[in-house]
Protein backbone atom coordinates (compact mmCIF):
# COMPACT_ATOMS: atom_id res chain seq x y z
CA UNK A 1 0.00 0.00 0.00
CA UNK A 2 3.20 2.70 0.93
CA UNK A 3 4.58 1.70 -2.64
CA UNK A 4 1.22 2.64 -4.15
CA UNK A 5 1.18 5.83 -2.38
CA UNK A 6 4.61 6.57 -2.61
CA UNK A 7 4.15 6.50 -6.80
CA UNK A 8 1.43 8.51 -6.88
CA UNK A 9 3.73 11.08 -4.49
CA UNK A 10 6.24 11.22 -7.40
CA UNK A 11 4.18 11.28 -10.26
CA UNK A 12 2.23 14.23 -8.39
CA UNK A 13 5.09 16.06 -7.89
CA UNK A 14 6.91 15.11 -11.48
CA UNK A 15 3.57 17.03 -12.95
CA UNK A 16 4.39 20.64 -14.91
CA UNK A 17 3.34 24.40 -13.36
CA UNK A 18 0.87 26.19 -14.75
CA UNK A 19 1.35 28.93 -13.91
CA UNK A 20 3.78 30.37 -16.51
CA UNK A 21 1.03 29.82 -19.22
CA UNK A 22 -0.83 33.07 -17.82
CA UNK A 23 1.61 35.10 -17.36
CA UNK A 24 1.85 38.32 -19.36
CA UNK A 25 -0.64 40.21 -21.27
CA UNK A 26 -2.99 37.50 -21.23
CA UNK A 27 -3.51 37.97 -17.52
CA UNK A 28 -4.29 41.36 -17.92
CA UNK A 29 -6.62 41.39 -20.21
CA UNK A 30 -8.67 38.36 -18.45
CA UNK A 31 -8.06 40.42 -14.99
CA UNK A 32 -9.96 43.64 -17.07
CA UNK A 33 -12.36 41.34 -17.96
CA UNK A 34 -12.54 39.92 -15.20
CA UNK A 35 -13.70 43.67 -13.11
CA UNK A 36 -15.95 44.38 -16.37
CA UNK A 37 -18.21 42.01 -15.54
CA UNK A 38 -18.30 41.87 -11.97
CA UNK A 39 -19.13 45.67 -12.46
CA UNK A 40 -22.20 44.33 -15.01
CA UNK A 41 -23.14 42.01 -12.66
CA UNK A 42 -23.76 43.59 -9.63
CA UNK A 43 -25.80 46.33 -11.86
CA UNK A 44 -28.01 43.59 -12.75
CA UNK A 45 -28.37 42.55 -9.37
CA UNK A 46 -29.23 45.48 -8.40
CA UNK A 47 -31.87 46.15 -10.91
CA UNK A 48 -33.71 42.83 -10.08
CA UNK A 49 -33.66 43.60 -6.51
CA UNK A 50 -35.22 47.00 -7.35
CA UNK A 51 -37.70 45.39 -9.63
CA UNK A 52 -39.06 42.94 -7.60
CA UNK A 53 -38.34 39.73 -10.07
CA UNK A 54 -35.94 38.61 -7.07
CA UNK A 55 -38.71 38.11 -5.20
CA UNK A 56 -41.07 36.62 -7.72
CA UNK A 57 -38.01 33.82 -8.61
CA UNK A 58 -37.84 33.16 -4.65
CA UNK A 59 -41.85 33.22 -4.45
CA UNK A 60 -41.94 30.99 -7.76
CA UNK A 61 -38.88 28.51 -6.16
CA UNK A 62 -40.31 28.26 -3.03
CA UNK A 63 -44.03 27.24 -4.58
CA UNK A 64 -42.11 24.51 -6.88
CA UNK A 65 -40.14 22.99 -4.07
CA UNK A 66 -43.65 23.27 -2.00
CA UNK A 67 -45.21 21.27 -4.94
CA UNK A 68 -43.10 18.78 -5.18
CA UNK A 69 -43.01 17.78 -1.85
CA UNK A 70 -46.60 17.40 -1.68
CA UNK A 71 -46.72 15.22 -4.95
CA UNK A 72 -44.14 13.14 -3.64
CA UNK A 73 -46.14 12.50 -0.19
CA UNK A 74 -49.24 12.20 -1.91
CA UNK A 75 -47.50 9.19 -4.07
CA UNK A 76 -46.07 7.78 -1.57
CA UNK A 77 -49.56 8.15 0.76
CA UNK A 78 -51.05 5.81 -2.40
CA UNK A 79 -48.61 3.60 -2.71
CA UNK A 80 -48.90 2.68 0.92
CA UNK A 81 -52.48 2.37 0.38
CA UNK A 82 -52.40 -0.18 -2.61
CA UNK A 83 -49.55 -2.15 -0.97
Amino acid sequence: MRQVLNEFDDESSDSPMHSDALAGPVWVSSLSEALAFAGEADQLSESGAEDGSCLQGLAVAIGLETATVLSLYGIWQVWHLFR
